[in-house]
């Protein structure tokens, strides 16, 4: 957790890039909405089987190139990974703001400044509690 003394700002995000077993985060400064946030830049899936496509099945929709989608790093983080596959793959995305596509941003770094009013934010410390 990170606190501006100034402004009183606060945000939960890595600090940097970080990684886990199944996705990689990078924070970024979004300059539009004035807030940290952290990205994923790469997420594993499991691989499917490819199926076979007949001419009756192959549609218009099927024929245009998919949006990358940059899913929310809060679903990536606590989805589930149960699977029989055997194989997997990871699918990168590049950086941008979760809320538009035009923001402006980059990636931010503790230590760095806070985005709202651009003073050193300080890491602050979360009580931890171990439950039973």
């Amino acid at each position: 957790m990170f606190e501006c003394p100034r402004c009183h700002y606060r945000t939960v995000v890595a600090g940097g890039a970080d990684a886990g077993f199944h996705c990689w985060v990078q924070t970024i400064i979004c300059y539009d909405c004035k807030a940290l946030h952290d990205v994923p830049t790469r997420v594993r899936v499991a691989v499917e089987p490819k199926k076979p496509v007949t001419a009756s099945k192959l549609g218009r929709a099927e024929l245009l190139p998919a949006r990358e989608q940059i899913p929310d790093v809060t679903l990536v983080q606590n989805r589930l990974f149960v699977t029989l596959a055997k194989e997997f793959r990871w699918i990168s995305f590049k950086l941008r703001c979760p809320k538009s596509d035009t923001h402006r941003i980059e990636p931010w770094r503790d230590p760095g400044k806070c985005p709202r009013c651009a003073t050193q934010l300080e890491r602050t410390a979360v009580p931890y509690r171990v439950w039973d």
